[in-house]
């Protein structure tokens, strides 16, 4: 899409761009407050929301807790290999996973009641920056001390600015989460009622703030309440066997049908989904990094099936684009209200017209491309797949980068800590070819899927007793 994508940016993209951070306090407030700093790990973040029921900081009363990605990965010294997952994956949290912590650390930052700092790995701050560029949340690195020995840094939240459109959004899933609302599905009066509800447990979720746990119990609670109201229909036997038809991907696309825009963090993490989808022009991507971060803790597998994981991209693929539709949908009527002022005196305001009507045919095509990147994922291209091996090899070749992105996490996550120097490059590539293809086919129809992909087409990767200089470059 290149720079078609570039010239296309919605109306909305462009307010966004506009970040209003936080005022910085005086460093005489700054030195009188450094001794009550309080200093938590970063894998707390969730338990303390939690814990603090959304008052803020107290720091008489704050700990230094040992952190749950501590307990999983950074105190294992045997992680990597017990994981099957390589070292730099061990020190590097998932994308999904930074993206959920990033807007953890924000709402912090925004409901504090006194300064604290956040200690993490230098790799995980890398991660959090990244993650918090793309959701308005910047960690201003120039105001972060120097790391410790032991390869942490201490991240003080007056680093941590957010945005306006952060802000806004942090404000909203706080209102959800605080408001009393009905979790008992049988009691759900209305769809109002229902809306608030299913809302809430994307937000807050079951004590859990793993995506996958969050859209799973939203899920469930859909499904039983849509039951209890099968029940009460006039053809009660009908009505339950149309909900045997409906797959939990379904009940999920219903869900994001009937609440609109995404909440920030889901919003977050789907953006993330989308955007690695639009630069692949493939959805493998996306699924890989969505199945790593559903690994079990103690057995590191997969907790779902890969093709329900498939069918979760998908739809959150689907809500993210909708909720950017809506809000380009919404500024381009904005826009069109202030032009009907503006031609009232066409003349004078001849500028400002023809600068609105670019903003509009902008954000008319800003919706053509997001709906492609939504086709990517609902029919995804062959020629991604069947492209593979040549541009995966050739540095020239325009889809070379693209076919490295989706190599590099095919290979994190279904072969761990394997030396690809160690084994032939061609029996590699044929193997990250397959999985690309059987991957692609989870995200099509029975009757479309690439039959010259399968998992029998997988074999043991062969070894090479001393790789060459033409393998060692390409690896």
């Amino acid at each position: 899409m290149g720079k078609k994508q570039n010239a296309a940016k919605s109306a909305a993209e462009q307010a966004a761009a506009q970040q209003v951070a936080p005022e910085n306090k005086t460093n005489e407030q700054e030195t009188a407050n450094k001794s009550q700093i309080a200093v938590i790990q970063l894998g707390d973040l969730d338990k303390l929301a939690q814990q603090r029921a959304l008052v803020g900081m107290d720091p008489n009363h704050m700990e230094d807790l040992i952190g749950r990605l501590d307990d999983r990965f950074y105190k294992d010294a045997t992680a990597a290999k017990r994981y099957n997952i390589p070292q730099e994956a061990v020190d590097k949290i998932n994308e999904i996973v930074a993206r959920g912590m990033i807007a953890l650390l924000a709402n912090e930052v925004e409901i504090a009641q006194s300064p604290f700092a956040v200690r993490m790995r230098m790799s995980s701050l890398e991660a959090l920056k990244e993650a918090g560029e793309a959701m308005h949340i910047n960690i201003d690195t120039k105001a972060l001390p120097a790391p410790s020995a032991d390869g942490t840094i201490e991240v003080p939240s007056t680093a941590v600015k957010v945005s306006k459109e952060a802000k806004e959004g942090l404000k909203r899933e706080r209102e959800i989460a605080a408001e009393k609302v009905e979790l008992d599905p049988t009691k759900i009066q209305d769809e109002e009622s229902l809306k608030k509800s299913l809302l809430q447990i994307l937000v807050k979720g079951n004590g859990s703030e793993n995506l996958y746990d969050k859209v799973v119990t939203a899920i469930n609670f859909y499904e039983a309440y849509l039951g209890i109201q099968a029940g009460k229909a006039e053809d009660p036997e009908a009505a339950r066997a149309a909900l045997k038809d409906k797959s939990r991907a379904d009940f999920l696309s219903d869900i994001a049908h009937l609440l609109g825009k995404c909440t920030f963090t889901v919003g977050g993490i789907a953006k993330f989904m989308y955007e690695n989808t639009e630069r692949t022009q493939s959805p493998v991507v996306a699924f890989c990094t969505l199945r790593d971060a559903s690994l079990n803790k103690k057995t590191g597998m997969p907790q779902i099936e890969d093709q329900m994981v498939a069918d979760i991209v998908k739809v959150l693929i689907r809500w993210y684009a909708d909720t950017e539709i809506i809000t380009t949908k919404e500024a381009i009527a904005s826009m069109e209200k202030d032009l009907e002022i503006l031609e009232k005196d066409k003349k004078k305001n001849a500028k400002g017209i023809e600068s609105g009507k670019k903003v509009i045919e902008n954000a008319k095509l800003h919706i053509e491309e997001v709906e492609a990147v939504v086709g990517y994922a609902n029919n995804p291209n062959r020629e991604v797949i069947d492209n593979f091996p040549t541009n995966y090899v050739d540095n020239k070749a325009e889809g070379f980068k693209m076919a490295r992105m989706i190599g590099s996490k095919i290979m994190k996550s279904y072969y761990g800590s394997t030396d690809v120097k160690a084994v032939k490059m061609d029996s590699l590539i044929h193997n990250l070819q397959q999985y690309a293809g059987v991957i692609t086919n989870m995200f099509l129809p029975p009757l479309n899927q690439l039959v010259d992909y399968s998992e029998a087409n997988i074999t043991e990767l062969e070894k090479a007793e001393e790789p060459s200089k033409e393998e060692s470059k390409n690896a």
